[in-house]
């Protein structure tokens, strides 16, 4: 069968819309990365520098050793210095049942891979930046394995692997907080849905840091 030119110009219009809702679908969590990407670098970043992608990186790197070491001693340490208070109750209880089943973790950090900033969300009355959220999926190298009583696996794996985090950042308006952290299994299809933070203008520092930024 032939087609004229408008038959073909109207197949090739459909492929391509057909390839262009499943391409967003299938890569919502990369192009809401990009946009997340390019607000943090040109629109928030210039104003208020711990926003800048590279400053979140360093500051996982930072925060990472601590959670990892927590997380085989089930001693928070330093960590409520920069944890709020959800993560570390969430931890401690975390803590407290696997004692209570007898389980032994074995978590060693070997390297913060790639910080991904998803995506930001406001959360409470701000002004922002207090409240503001980024979400981050944390690629790192390491070893978590969970064994039970008489050396039974219950989680993770032996020998150091690659692995992958969602990690939840709160600002308090003056800084950030580790809010949680969950294994990173699927892709963030959520992330469009949540409430973005206000225009920049908006934003306000604590009275302790007014000026700054």
């Amino acid at each position: 069968m032939k087609y004229g030119f408008f038959g073909t110009f109207l197949f090739w219009c459909g492929a391509m819309l057909i390839v262009g809702v499943a391409a967003y679908f299938l890569f919502r969590e990369q192009i809401h990365e990009w946009r997340t990407m390019r607000l943090l670098g040109r629109g928030i970043g210039p104003f208020y520098p711990e926003f800048e992608p590279l400053a979140i990186r360093a500051w996982v790197e930072r925060a990472a050793p601590h959670v990892w070491r927590a997380s085989r001693t089930r001693d928070l340490g330093v960590i409520p210095q920069f944890a709020s208070a959800e993560f570390c109750a969430a931890e401690t209880a975390r803590f407290a049942e696997e004692t209570r089943q007898g389980q032994v973790r074995d978590a060693r950090l070997g390297k913060i891979l790639k910080v991904h900033t998803l995506g930001l969300t406001m959360t409470g009355e701000g002004p922002a930046p207090r409240g503001v959220e980024v979400e981050l999926r944390v690629e790192v190298r390491g070893v978590d394995l969970l064994e039970g009583p008489g050396g039974v696996r219950a989680a993770g794996q032996a020998g150091e692997r690659e692995m992958q985090q969602f990690w939840t950042l709160r600002h308090t308006g003056d800084q950030w907080q580790l809010h949680s952290i969950r294994p990173a299994t699927e892709d963030r299809t959520d992330l469009a849905k949540r409430a973005p933070p206000p225009p920049i203008t908006a934003w306000r520092r604590s009275s302790a840091n007014e000026g700054e930024g």
